[in-house]
């Protein structure tokens, strides 16, 4: 009884502001793996940690990090959490998108800090070529959906690849032909 009245007496921390950030390409080539970012973040600092980095920002700074040159072709999708996060609460991402292949399908892990990110990687068959696919990255607590990241990606293969610089060449030249 005794352990009992301690767990009834003890409050459990919950973080109202949470968001969910899906960084998702405006376009994908079908048949070609593309990463696909997905945060659990604060929307701000709590009170008492002005020292800490801005969450958003820092959402920021890792997209920019993990995505590298990439980063332009990417767009941020943002949605509010539909539930207070507990502390140590476990919350699985679930990305669908029909048609599309997403590796790994879920990825999951516990409410610690301030800014959470998993990655994945998506496909789309060749079959999709020309085509917009609607889905989403569904976030849960435990087993209820507390919200939905809804993403559209393009699936183009006709879009121009990315100009490279020539490359010098150098030889030598022959010192006599005949």
């Amino acid at each position: 009884i005794a352990e009992l009245e301690t767990l009834i007496a003890v409050p459990i921390a919950l973080d109202d502001n949470v968001q969910f950030t899906v960084y998702r390409p405006r376009a994908i080539d079908p048949g070609r793996w593309h990463q696909l970012l997905a945060f659990a973040h604060l929307a701000e600092r709590r009170p008492g940690e002005d020292d800490l980095p801005d969450p958003v920002e820092e959402v920021q700074r890792q997209a920019a990090a993990v995505l590298g040159d990439k980063a332009k072709n990417y767009a941020p999708v943002v949605q509010d959490s539909g539930a207070a996060i507990p502390a140590e609460g476990e919350l699985p991402f679930v990305p669908e998108f029909p048609g599309i292949e997403v590796n790994p399908p879920r990825r999951s892990f516990l409410w610690l800090e301030t800014v959470h990110r998993e990655e994945f990687r998506i496909r789309a068959g060749r079959e999709l070529d020309g085509k917009t696919v609607r889905g989403r990255v569904t976030v849960f607590l435990g087993s209820i959906a507390i919200a939905e990241v809804a993403c559209a990606v393009r699936v183009d293969a006709a879009r121009p690849e990315p100009k490279r610089e020539p490359t010098p060449v150098s030889a030598r030249a022959y010192r006599k032909i005949f």
